[in-house]
């Protein structure tokens, strides 16, 4: 038998490095093939959260169902029927009497919103804020100490009534709409939201402010 030469040993030994480079070359192949798969799935899942989620915070809770009414009319929800039946104005409110009066002025005008509410489901409740067209919202006014209501509540069989009072400026009564639901934590979260435009147009809107009396006594419910 005969024994391999000096070239021989070389050859073997280059077809064995060359093996074990091949043998490398796949494995890191391989490797950077499936980091290359891991993050086209990373980014695939990344692309796929961020279309999954809302985009503004604030459609987080979007209301689901929407209902209009005119003012008069009544509007009914999962509560109850709401109706916001009067719609007035001054530049200053007096609630209260005896030594609890409380009259308190304002650089805008007070804006006046008489309802009546019949619930259908137990202690039902819904919050209530006039809006103006271009969406700034505005709650019932607390201001002072002023006794005034923020939400409709009401148990089946108790038809109560009463009146909103807001504070807006004279610019944004024109187009201005109520609108009525439940929220939580400062957030719309309305499985039911009412809609009432005020039905002041800007013709109406001055004539509201210009006949609005100097003081206005807004009683309790």
């Amino acid at each position: 038998m005969s024994v391999p030469g000096r070239e021989g040993y070389q050859r073997r030994g280059y077809e064995r490095a060359e093996l074990g480079i091949g043998m490398i070359t796949t494995h890191l192949t391989k490797q950077k093939a499936l980091m290359v798969l891991l993050s086209l799935g990373l980014v695939a899942l990344i692309v796929g959260l961020d279309k999954a989620k809302q985009p503004d915070i604030a459609n987080m809770f979007a209301p689901s169902i929407k209902h209009q009414a005119a003012l008069g009319q009544p509007l009914t929800l999962r509560e109850g029927t709401v109706r916001f039946t009067r719609v007035r104005a001054a530049r200053s409110v007096e609630t209260g009497s005896g030594i609890l009066k409380k009259q308190i002025n304002t650089s805008g005008i007070w804006v006046i919103v008489d309802y009546r509410f019949t619930a259908v489901r137990q202690s039902a409740n819904m919050d209530v804020a006039l809006n103006s067209r271009d969406n700034a919202t505005y709650a019932a006014s607390d201001r002072g100490g002023l006794s005034s209501k923020s939400s409709i509540s009401g148990d089946p069989g108790f038809p109560v009534s009463g009146s909103f009072l807001f504070e807006m400026p004279k610019s944004r009564i024109a187009g201005s709409y109520i609108t009525v639901g439940q929220s939580s934590f400062g957030w719309p979260l309305w499985d039911d939201e009412g809609i009432v435009p005020l039905g002041v147009d800007d013709a109406g809107a001055k004539t509201l402010i210009r006949n609005a009396p100097p003081l206005l006594h807004v009683g309790g419910d």
